[in-house]
């Protein structure tokens, strides 16, 4: 509080700097909740009227920003959905695609695109996620192109946000438990993505809300 009341601060940005909140590791049952703890902490010590950011984080800002704890999630551009240090070497990025079912983005590769058919070979033709892995499936060549990739991911983030933003503050945690638990339940029926994913290859993992 000292530095922020010296800084006459309109607002303060936190962010996890080495959280990659998709790669479905086991530690992530403690750090999520601690790091929601820490916002709602820090709202505690804050004037009642200050800007309160987090993120980029994958989904981890969203779950943050619909319980009320930040005023905004910050959001990425559909290249890199984690904090990079300023000055600090960035790493190598890889090419994704969303996969807006199961609200997660994945690897391209071979391995990816076949799992994709035996995804839609799977599901019913009624089943709604059927259309929406049919649709990434048959453009996923034009997918693998950098550009076209990230104005997928980015497109799609955008409209699971615009979800939610358009809903009143008192519903929009729920609303964002029931749309990650029904993909949840969703990625409980398919295969294990492609080995490139390692600890986030179950398509279930996801954060709790």
């Amino acid at each position: 509080m000292n530095c922020f009341t010296a800084a006459r601060a309109d607002g303060v940005w936190a962010v996890d700097s080495s959280l990659n909140d998709q790669e479905g590791s086991g530690k992530f049952d403690e750090r999520f909740p601690a790091l929601r703890n820490f916002h709602e902490e820090l709202n505690q010590k804050l004037p009642e009227d200050t800007i309160t950011v987090c993120g980029p984080y994958w989904g981890m800002n969203l779950v943050i920003w619909a319980r009320g704890a930040v005023r905004f999630p910050a959001i990425g551009l559909g290249g890199s959905y984690k904090y990079n240090i300023p000055g600090l070497k960035l790493p190598k990025g890889k090419e994704r695609v969303a996969l807006r079912p199961l609200r997660r983005w994945a690897i391209t590769s071979p391995q990816l695109k076949n799992w994709l058919a035996e995804t839609v070979a799977k599901l019913s033709p009624n089943d709604p996620a059927r259309a929406e892995f049919a649709a990434i499936e048959k453009e996923y060549s034009k997918l693998q192109m950098p550009s076209h990739g990230k104005i997928q991911i980015a497109s799609f983030y955008k409209s699971w946000f615009d979800k939610f933003s358009s809903l009143p503050q008192a519903g929009r945690a729920l609303a964002l438990y029931q749309d990650l638990s029904s993909s949840y339940v969703l990625g409980k029926t398919l295969e294990k993505l492609p080995k490139e994913e390692g600890t986030a290859g179950g398509p279930n993992a996801w954060p709790s809300n």
